[in-house]
């Protein structure tokens, strides 16, 4: 809970650099990349200029957050990997988390992977985002091996990792030049039922305890998420969360 608390208090992209390193430390990674990422046929690219190789430091500047060491994000500039990336080619097509160990057993010659093993980056797991306005991004959990005891601990890395990425896109989406975007006022039942969606409601469950149909429910949700411009409920409470409009 601090870790989203902090990424929800987050008043600058270093600090949102310094929390992603602190939920690494915390959940078993050492490194952990996010980016945005522009898909338009069958090219991919993670920012618009990607004429100049940048260092992690100066990758900043393009919303693209990372504690990888300099020397492999340059090789992957200069090499541009990206087009040759396994995993970014996955999530650039499916909204499913991807575990490197299975794209790696899949295709064991890939030169992207053999790569980024040799910088530490044996294992991990990539999770995709869809924001506002239709706007793709990815998130990276990487370390050195796997480390997984079982199919469920996997599974539920892949959730918080899941979780963890909305909060960061949200977080720097709120930091960047359209934090100030003016929305539509909500009702008070469309805060009274993300809060409530807040914790893990179901609409059946917000319906029982505020006494109103299920069907109102999903009404009231609906409309809450098309206010904040959110593609789906689970973004308009992390928006709403985030714009201070119900309770953490």
């Amino acid at each position: 809970m601090d870790i989203i608390e902090s990424f929800l208090n987050a008043q600058s992209k270093p600090e949102v650099l310094e929390t992603l390193k602190k939920y690494c430390n915390e959940s078993g990674f050492d490194n952990f990349i996010y980016t945005p990422l522009l898909v338009g046929g069958d090219s991919v690219r993670v920012f618009k200029d990607e004429s100049k190789v940048l260092g992690t430091e100066a990758l900043i500047s393009q919303d693209l957050i990372t504690n990888f060491s300099d020397s492999w994000a340059h090789r992957y500039q200069e090499a541009q990997y990206i087009q040759k990336d396994p995993i970014i080619q996955q999530v650039s097509k499916s909204i499913l988390p991807v575990f490197w160990d299975d794209t790696v057993r899949a295709d064991p010659k890939n030169i992207v992977m053999g790569e980024a093993k040799e910088h530490g980056l044996g294992d991990g797991v990539t999770v995709s985002l869809y924001g506002h306005g239709g706007d793709r991004a990815v998130l990276s959990f990487a370390r050195q091996q796997s480390q997984y005891s079982s199919q469920t601990e996997k599974l539920v890395s892949a959730g918080l990792a899941q979780l963890t990425a909305n909060y960061v896109h949200e977080a720097l989406w709120r930091l960047s030049s359209t934090e100030n975007k003016m929305y539509p006022a909500l009702s008070v039942r469309e805060k009274d039922c993300l809060q409530w969606a807040a914790i893990g409601k179901t609409s059946w469950e917000i319906a029982q305890i505020l006494s109103i149909s299920e069907r109102t429910v999903i009404f009231h949700l609906t409309n809450a998420t098309k206010k904040l411009d959110a593609t789906n409920r689970r973004q308009a409470v992390v928006r709403a969360l985030s714009l201070r409009l119900i309770n953490p």
